[in-house]
């Protein structure tokens, strides 16, 4: 049972915590306290941090979130990567351009100004086709998972501002080098073939190093999880998990669990059906318990019990121990 609590106005969530255990102690006892803290959590941090915090309805993970952001950052950091190296190349190409510019009259910080200009069109250009893509892929993708997505689920104005910033960041990374680079070549150097490159060089070796690093972290945490999926796929758990479909037979006033053995025949009834059980919780997920104190041992252990009938067993493919 999870208890709510509405705060008066101002009140301090933790000076109010910190009188839970007294209040545990006085009217549950001090064997309450022996395995069990207890905390306020406020309903906005419900979805995401139940599991880490008081154990509530597991509705998601924030370490979820943190992992596939994290993804899609350093993805997107080897793109910005790939676009300085190609523009790095591209330098001793551009180079007459860049001293044309310069002696006509044109300033560095016009050039800059140029180049810059160009990664930030690049980089909106590359956003739009992505949104184009998600647009496309976002129903597909929503019914495989079972969940209404939607690209303004936060709010036309939060999106739009993270688009307008994702722009300006991935613009101002992916073109800084190469505006800056580019932009300090003098006229003399250029039509004189004397452009130094050795810098340059050095740093494009680095972001290839740096983007390979990246992909093989990237590759290697893939073959790990997909390890770890495997594993789980394949591990005996001890019954048979196969071909078994769990539904609850509740009702508002709960009316059909005293009834329960006549939904049961009723499923037995269809050819497809070979065995039928009811229990009061599902496998894996939930279970029932007490608190036990073993003979010669100070340590309080929990019993965990599911109630079912007489079916269970043979319905599971469980062996008795």
């Amino acid at each position: 049972m999870h208890t709510y609590v509405k705060l008066a106005e101002g009140a301090d969530p933790r000076t109010l915590e910190g009188k839970l255990s007294g209040f545990v102690s006085h009217h549950f006892g001090t064997g309450m306290l022996v395995h069990m803290t207890y905390h306020f959590q406020p309903l906005t941090r419900m979805h995401l941090y139940s599991n880490q915090d008081c154990g509530l309805d597991w509705f998601g993970d924030i370490r979820h979130v943190y992992i596939f952001s994290s993804i899609a950052l350093f993805i997107l950091l080897i793109a910005c990567i790939n676009f300085t190296n190609l523009a790095t190349v591209r330098s001793a190409g551009r180079a007459r351009e860049v001293g044309l510019r310069k002696v006509v009259g044109g300033s560095r910080s016009q050039l800059i100004g140029q180049f810059l200009g160009e990664s930030f069109i690049q980089a909106a250009g590359s956003l739009l086709i992505g949104l184009v893509i998600v647009k496309l892929a976002l129903p597909g993708f929503s019914d495989f998972l079972g969940v209404p997505l939607s690209l303004m689920a936060s709010g036309h104005g939060v999106v739009l501002l993270g688009l307008a910033g994702m722009i300006c960041l991935f613009g101002a990374v992916s073109g800084s080098y190469p505006a800056f680079f580019l932009s300090k070549y003098r006229p003399v150097d250029v039509f004189g073939r004397a452009t130094a490159t050795g810098k340059g060089g050095l740093l494009r070796k680095s972001l290839v190093v740096t983007q390979f690093a990246i992909s093989i972290v990237l590759i290697v945490c893939t073959l790990v999880v997909y390890g770890q999926i495997d594993y789980i796929r394949d591990k005996d758990l001890g019954f048979n998990a196969g071909h078994i479909v769990t539904m609850g037979i509740f009702s508002e006033d709960y009316d059909l669990i005293p009834r329960y053995r006549t939904v049961k025949e009723a499923f037995l009834e269809h050819p497809n059906v070979t065995h039928a059980t009811a229990s009061l919780n599902v496998i894996g997920m939930n279970t029932d318990g007490a608190g036990i104190v073993v003979e010669g041992s100070p340590d309080l252990r929990k019993l965990e019990m599911i109630a079912a009938d007489e079916d269970f067993f043979d319905t599971f493919g469980l062996d008795i121990v």
